[in-house]
Order: C-alpha cells, then sequence, then structure tokens
C-alpha cells in the first residue's frame, strides 16, 4: 500500500512544466508539451507512463492504497497493468509511454540516460486532467506521480 508521505516527498524531487497548448486540433484537442526533470540527488525512475483524462477517473489516489495497476509499478517498475486499464478506460483520451527512465543530473551510474524529457500529449473534450506514474528505482515499493 502506497504512503501519502512517500508520494510527497518523491515528488517534490520531480520538476513537471507543461507549457501553453501547441495547437488545436480539428477535433477540439490540444496538443500540449510536458517536461519531466529529475531533481534528486541519486533517485532513477522509470520511463513514466503519462496520460490525459477527465475528472471521472484517476491512476491513484493520495492516501488510499494502490491499485493493482500502481502496485506493479512501485514493486516491479511494471507499466503494462496500468496501460491495459487505461487502454480500456472512456475517460482517457491519450496515454503516452516513455521509453527511456530518468535519472539524476550527474548521472551516478554512468548509464547515459537524461535527467529530463519533454513529452508530446493530447487532450481532447473534457480530458483536463494530466497524470503520470513512474518507479523510484531505488526502493522497494515506491512511484512518483
Amino acid at each position: 500500500m502506497m504512503n501519502a508521505k512517500l508520494i510527497a516527498v518523491a515528488t517534490l524531487g520531480l520538476a513537471l512544466t507543461m507549457l501553453a497548448p501547441e495547437a488545436a486540433r480539428s477535433d477540439g484537442g490540444k496538443t500540449y508539451k510536458v517536461t519531466i526533470t529529475n531533481l534528486t540527488a541519486g533517485q532513477p525512475v522509470t520511463p513514466p507512463i503519462l496520460v490525459t483524462h477527465t475528472g471521472k477517473t484517476r491512476i491513484f489516489n493520495v492516501g488510499q492504497p494502490a491499485s493493482e495497476s500502481i502496485r506493479q509499478i512501485a514493486e516491479n517498475g511494471n507499466g503494462a497493468p496500468l496501460l491495459d486499464a487505461l487502454a480500456e478506460n472512456p475517460e482517457v483520451h491519450e496515454v503516452v509511454a516513455a521509453m527511456a527512465p530518468l535519472v539524476p543530473a550527474n548521472d551516478p551510474g554512468a548509464t547515459g540516460f537524461g535527467s529530463s524529457e519533454t513529452y508530446t500529449i493530447t487532450a481532447y473534450g473534457k480530458a483536463r486532467y494530466l497524470s503520470f506514474a513512474s518507479m523510484l528505482i531505488c526502493t522497494n515499493d515506491g512511484f512518483t506521480g
């Protein structure tokens, strides 16, 4: 089960920047560029999963037990169950699954991965929310979102 304090502390170590919409699509969607930067001193995170959705859905609730899909991310770095759940949810509008982890800027393990990445995601209609989730790699059951 997730602890709200763990989530709050972990989130402080990441910077999420959401820029103004780039362009409106003919179907009413707006495209955003979202930059996630790992600001921690030594905590890499798994490739983030980003999702735009309506207020009728949440991928996690602070202070509540984690869903099975978030548990899989937190314990195993396995995003497949969350991706499957999002694909079946009509309140979800777009999902972006990153391909690489985000490491601290000093790259303590000399991984060659970056500490910051910009993703493009679109929100349609009533999709006014953006959520993301990643495993905190140096933990046995932590995630950030």
